[in-house]
């Protein structure tokens, strides 16, 4: 499963301080101005992290889905060495490599299981269908065949 060997790679990885001059979580103190007002520092946690089991199954079916996987992905390519320090863009070749080959494989496998699900239960339904249509009422499917009875009817 590819959940434990991101688990350890990542634990503690996704952390940033706002600021982003700021080196490491010691230094994320205090406050520093943006647009002339004072900000307070704060040692955050990135919403999808590998931080847990739990939370990387939640990031690895985000990613599955395509729905948001790239600040998943932007916040694993600048992922420190060492937890504890301020993220760097584009310092994690790795990962980018890792999340191309996820989404080939994962993200195209779900979506052939999908198609294949909706032709399957397309094909059902038509083969279901003896009168054109799956959706009529037992009462409007007996009133249809009667009907074609009656026209296949020829007078003596």
């Amino acid at each position: 499963m590819p959940v434990f060997g991101w688990l350890q790679l990542f634990h503690g990885k996704f952390y940033s301080c706002n600021d982003t001059s700021v080196p490491d979580k010691a230094s994320c103190v205090g406050t520093y101005q943006v647009a002339g007002v004072d900000t307070p520092r704060q040692w955050t946690n990135q919403p999808y992290n590998f931080d847990n089991i739990g939370m990387a199954l939640v990031s690895l079916f985000v990613t599955a889905t395509l729905n948001g996987y790239t600040d998943i992905m932007a916040a694993a390519m600048a992922a420190p060495e060492d937890p504890g320090l301020q993220p760097q863009p584009m310092s994690n070749w790795a990962s980018f490599f890792y999340f191309v080959a996820f989404v080939l494989v994962v993200a195209y496998t779900l979506l052939n299981l999908y198609i294949g699900v909706v032709f399957y239960q397309f094909s059902r339904i038509r083969l279901q269908s003896q009168t054109g249509s799956a959706f009529l009422t037992d009462d409007q499917t007996e009133w249809v065949e009667l009907s074609r009875l009656v026209f296949r009817l020829k007078p003596p």
